[in-house]
């Protein structure tokens, strides 16, 4: 017998003992009542199903909630003719999808819906809401959550709310909007396809986190005012993103949409945003504006464009058919970096076309002009420009840095650790054409 199979004869005691220990337990039952020691129904599943016997419907919806509570549905629901799916008829209600679908039907009305009146602490979760002729879910009111339910194929809105939060939610071939809300709305990691207006539609205070809009007829995340956050938005039938006042983007990707971007109003921020491909201009900020660190590539009309009291900063804007940056008045140009726009002609790396703007430290490289000042008022030093048509083109009534031409100087090649200096100007504030 090999080594391993041998069974020593001192293992047999130990066997034998274990086996002694494993005996069976009193078959009879311990006196007095019998008492349940498992957990009640209710304790196992605290929620109530969705079902004609618990919610039954009326004559516009198959079921319907009237107590606030924790409800779930246990399979795939269909639509009927004339009503909607699930009619939410009290305050402070979730709903489990379970993963399953909520499927319209021709003559239908709407997945899930409030019928028009004002519920607060809605939250719908995990599932999908598809082919309803008029709305994936519309439900009015505050404090709404939806997570994970995808909005398909419906032929009016997808999902509809005021003062909403939906999570990793989906809304998809819609008529309507995509998902359509009031103040006050948070959406989470959401997408929004191919809908009939825009792929979000919200008021103010509205947050976007990491929400995709695509395709859509209208603009992809169209609000009031709030802040957008590792969005993207793309091939959108108008704006990649159109917000009013108060609105900040962090970290935004606009790509292939029809008319701009990003369409701001006052006092928006952009920081770490890119604008690509669109038909418009890249990056629209309106008065008192904040554009930071952010690309514009490739647009039809002006990489970056902003409104009289805005600052941009730190930015890219290349490849633009027309002016890589371009403000109004009492704006501040900092540290851009602007290359091969308007051309051959039709546009400048900088250009400030009102009064009193402070042009500093930027690099504009292979425009149709380099840096372009039309009004009177303005700063421009430590500017360098090259290969340009024109590399500075400033209107009389301006102060600038001395603009030092080293183009037609002969610089020597370098090897090792010193050399002397080819700009031919000390002066902390000059402006050098290369």
């Amino acid at each position: 017998m090999h080594a391993r199979h041998r069974l020593t004869a001192a293992a047999v005691p130990v066997l034998l003992v274990t086996a002694a220990w494993l005996h069976a337990g009193p078959i009879n039952p311990p006196a007095g009542p019998i008492v349940s020691t498992n957990k009640t129904l209710l304790e196992v599943e605290p929620r109530t199903v969705i079902n004609a016997a618990n919610t039954p419907g009326d004559v516009d919806s198959v079921f319907r909630i009237t107590q606030p509570g924790s409800y779930y549905i246990a399979g795939n629901l269909t639509g009927t003719v004339g009503k909607s799916g699930i009619e939410i008829a009290a305050d402070n209600v979730t709903i489990d999808l379970g993963g399953f679908t909520l499927q319209g039907a021709p003559g239908a009305l709407t997945g899930i819906t409030s019928a028009g009146i004002v519920r607060t602490g809605v939250h719908v979760r995990d599932g999908t809401v598809q082919g309803w002729p008029v709305d994936g879910a519309f439900v009015i009111g505050a404090s709404h959550r939806f997570t994970r339910v995808n909005a398909i194929s419906n032929t009016g809105r997808g999902l509809a709310s005021a003062s909403a939060a939906f999570d990793s939610c989906i809304a998809s071939s819609n008529g309507g909007h995509g998902f359509n809300t009031s103040d006050n709305c948070h959406y989470v990691a959401c997408t929004a396809r191919a809908n009939g207006g825009d792929g979000f539609a919200a008021n103010v205070n509205a947050v976007f986190d990491r929400c995709i809009a695509s395709t859509n007829s209208g603009a992809g995340i169209s609000f009031g005012g709030g802040t957008a956050t590792s969005c993207v938005s793309s091939n959108n039938g108008t704006s990649g993103y159109s917000a009013l006042s108060g609105a900040a983007f962090h970290g935004c990707l606009s790509r292939g949409n029809t008319q701009q971007g990003f369409l701001t109003g006052a006092g928006a921020l952009l920081v770490n945003c890119e604008a690509n491909n669109s038909p418009g201009h890249g990056i629209v900020a309106g008065t008192g504006s904040t554009v930071r660190q952010c690309v514009a590539d490739s647009n039809l009309m002006t990489g970056i464009q902003a409104a009289t009291r805005s600052s941009v900063v730190d930015c890219t804007s290349s490849g633009n058919s027309n002016d890589g940056i371009r403000v109004s008045d009492n704006c501040l140009v900092a540290n851009n970096q602007c290359v091969s726009n308007g051309l051959p002609l039709a546009g400048a790396g900088i250009h400030a076309t009102g009064v009193d703007n402070r042009i500093e430290g930027n690099n504009v490289t292979g425009n149709g002009r380099g840096i372009d000042v039309d009004a009177t008022g303005s700063v421009i030093v430590r500017n360098t420009a090259s290969g340009n048509s024109t590399n500075f083109d400033i209107a009389a009534g301006n102060r600038y840095g001395p603009i030092v031409d080293i183009v037609a100087l002969g610089t020597p090649a370098v090897t090792g650790s010193s050399a002397a200096g080819t700009m031919t100007s000390s002066d902390p504030l000059a402006n050098f054409a290369y």
